[in-house]
């Protein structure tokens, strides 16, 4: 990851992502108070890998519209999401630790609603360890 230009694939390769700034999460807004919100709070959806194994991801968005948009699907629902933002990349790549640790294994880039681009979180946390500062 970088602070590229969002959204951009370099040569191609399906396994890079480029992000500008920290990127959007969603959290329960019930959950955010002033001093933030527990790991926990953050959305996260199962899905089964190829094999049958259950897997965890956490929607992450480039933009806040997208992050609105999601968080109103939920809400048709009955769940009250809020966006939120991380103050900076550091911070974004430290709550990706305190998210494995609660058993997310991945990292859904930009999810619509049929599909997400799903990456496994800590080859993320690799690339935020790796970029250019």
């Amino acid at each position: 990851m970088s602070n590229e230009d969002a959204g951009a694939t370099p040569g191609g390769n399906e396994n890079e992502f480029l992000v500008a700034g920290p990127p959007w999460l969603l959290v329960e807004a019930d959950a955010v108070g002033p001093d933030g919100f527990p790991p926990e709070a953050v959305v996260r959806l199962d899905f089964e890998d190829p094999d049958g194994s259950p897997q965890t991801y956490t929607p992450v968005f480039t933009d806040h519209d997208l992050a609105v948009r999601c968080a109103g699907t939920f809400a048709a629902e009955g769940v009250n999401l809020r966006p939120f933002r991380s103050a900076d990349l550091d911070r974004f790549e430290a709550l990706l630790w305190q998210l494995v640790v609660t058993g997310v294994t991945h990292v859904g880039f930009d999810p619509q609603p049929a599909r997400a681009r799903l990456t496994p979180i800590r080859l993320v946390i690799q690339g935020l360890q790796n970029r250019p500062r």
